[in-house]
């Protein structure tokens, strides 16, 4: 048999780009985890989940959970996919152990629901960019009509309708057995921390140190992002505004921690806000007048722009992550094109701002630091319109311009698809921002670990010091992940499905694609969807799987005193992944 290909790991995984592979998408849950057979039928040969088409530097087509992968796990049919507004209280938990019972028609129906709830998620999550022209010195301008802010998703593929195959849950002992092999390996190191459960009711399966606190690495990931679905909702939008400064032909551009925004068309990330429109709403905005001096504001973050426990390899040329600012375009990248683990700016929000001066024709010496007046509390387009028709200046903080990202189940899914830890950070801080914490690395973790804790979810020995697990500081359990994963595939936390549509497939898409896979065969067929996590002597693995009976489990499997190499140990853990894919 010949070897499988080769690949290059940095320190933390980095994005894999998706292409497409097979005849056709996934097209629900049901068939991207639960092939359709029922129990003893045969695995189908067909790949169960897609990758996304086009190159690393080729334009892409937006993002959306409709095109790029499966829909995640949604609620019966009939709930509405953004779910109710958060309203004082926690979502409503299991216990701890997450090992309450779903009703056995409400399984049968959990994956099937799920794709229309999402579908109808996608279409409401389209933003709008608001213009607000007006004088600038005395300058004029008609009115504009409003402009999508960032590439509306695409429309959603049909979903099937499929039955799903909900077979018996696999005993303890079935489950046990198929682990000793794998948890044997040598190649794993010394310490290794498991939990299986089932993925319907939470109840325990399988468990090795399973409460023990283990480095997660970028399974780190998806505490972050369950959070943040619960506290934002997977609609919301993050904005870049510009406003009139308080200087004579200033404008100031304001970061609102939109990490995709793009430099211009061929942008890093798929379906991102981009500045050269935002340059474009200044300009007619501001008719014949010109700006003088661009003042870039990225005071809604505070603290460090790099994180605890981090390694100066890490950033700038490194490129596993920018450093951390409130603005920046391409995830801070040098060149939009090199996705994945590739230089960042040092500096990413004075970038940004040059790039937008660029655009409005303001050169870089007058592009400065500092922050956007005070809001003057009758809105963003106060004094615009008026303005105009008084031939005066527009007063400062008008807002002459803003583009939104696109919505956050778009944002998560590219962040856990390829392991984005620039992504991450910036979700952390929206965490930290709703419950009013220093938007900080601190803050930002501190922020999560309190939701998690809203959440129901076991938080015993948990220590949590960034939002993309990039630092070997971080501290989670098994019991923890597999209580997040379980608790966003049930029923009635519609809000939590997002999860599921960025996860990576096993041997398909994301940072999976190299993994599971041998030239001839894929031995978990399609059957894992999960979260990787790679450090230095750290490798992770947290997720779904389907049994061979075609019952649905959620595991973590975490080995954090690896020395035998990370290629070594992927291929060890991936070995847990195929062994609860033939439990029976």
């Amino acid at each position: 048999m010949a070897p499988p290909p080769t690949r290059s790991v940095p320190r933390s995984e980095g994005p894999a780009t998706p292409e497409l592979r097979g005849s056709r998408l996934a097209e629900s849950p049901t068939e991207a985890l639960n092939p359709v057979r029922g129990p003893g039928t045969a695995r189908s040969t067909q790949p169960m989940a897609p990758r996304w088409p086009g190159s690393e530097t080729e334009p892409r087509e937006p993002l959306s959970a409709a095109r790029s992968q499966p829909p995640g796990p949604a609620a019966p049919t009939g709930s509405v996919a953004a779910g109710p507004a958060r309203a004082g209280g926690p979502v409503q938990p299991p216990e701890p152990g997450l090992d309450q019972p779903v009703p056995p028609a409400n399984r049968r129906r959990l994956w099937i629901g799920l794709a229309a709830a999402l579908l109808v998620l996608v279409v409401v999550a389209t933003g709008l960019i608001t213009t607000h022209p007006g004088g600038f010195l005395g300058a004029r301008s008609a009115p504009t009509a409003d402009q999508p802010s960032a590439t509306p998703p695409a429309a959603p593929s049909p979903v099937l309708a499929t039955e799903g195959a909900d077979g018996p849950v696999p005993t303890a002992g079935a489950v046990s057995a198929a682990l000793r092999g794998p948890l044997a390996d040598s190649r794993l190191g010394s310490h290794v921390a498991v939990r299986v459960a089932d993925a319907s009711t939470g109840a325990q399966l399988f468990a090795q140190h399973a409460t023990d606190p283990t480095t997660p690495a970028s399974t780190m990931k998806l505490a972050t992002t369950v959070a943040l679905l619960a506290l934002r909702g997977p609609e919301y939008q993050l904005p870049t505004r510009v406003v009139v400064g308080t200087e004579p032909g200033t404008v100031v551009i304001i970061g609102g921690g939109d990490p995709t925004l793009a430099s211009g068309p061929n942008g890093t990330y798929p379906g991102a806000a981009r500045l050269d429109d935002l340059a474009a709403q200044v300009k007619r905005a501001l008719g014949d007048a010109r700006p003088t001096k661009v003042i870039y504001d990225s005071s809604l973050f505070s603290g460090s722009n790099f994180g605890p426990g981090w390694e100066a390899s890490d950033v700038d040329d490194g490129g596993q992550s920018a450093r951390i600012t409130a603005l920046m375009t391409d995830g801070g990248r040098i060149d939009p094109s090199e996705v994945g683990t590739s230089p960042r700016y040092p500096k990413p929000d004075l970038a940004a701002a040059q790039q937008f001066a660029k655009l409005l024709g303001v050169p870089n010496s007058a592009v400065v630091a500092g922050t956007a007046p005070p809001d003057t509390g009758a809105g963003p387009s106060q004094g615009t319109a008026d303005a105009a028709a008084a031939d005066a200046s527009p007063a400062p903080a008008t807002q002459l311009g803003v583009v939104k990202s696109p919505p956050l189940v778009s944002l998560l899914e590219q962040m856990l698809s390829n392991s984005d830890n620039t992504i991450a950070e910036m979700m952390a801080r929206q965490v930290a921002l709703v419950l009013d914490k220093p938007v900080s690395f601190a803050g930002g973790a501190a922020a999560v670990m309190q939701e998690l804790g809203a959440l129901g979810l076991p938080m015993g020995g948990v220590h949590i010091v960034d939002g993309s697990g990039l630092s070997h500081q971080n501290q989670l359990t098994p019991a923890l992940l597999t209580g997040i994963l379980a608790l966003a595939a049930r029923p009635d936390q519609p809000r939590l499905h997002s999860l599921f549509t960025g996860l990576p497939v096993a041997g398909y898409s994301g940072t999976l694609l190299e993994r599971f896979a041998t030239p001839s065969i894929n031995p978990a067929d399609g059957d894992v969807r999960a979260k990787t996590g790679t450090l230095t002597g750290v490798s992770a693995l947290a997720g779904y799987v389907t049994d061979a009976q075609g019952h649905l489990l959620v595991f973590a499997a975490m080995a954090d005193h690896v020395v035998a190499g990370t290629f070594a140990a992927e291929e060890a853990l991936d070995q847990i992944g195929i062994a609860l894919a033939r439990v029976s």
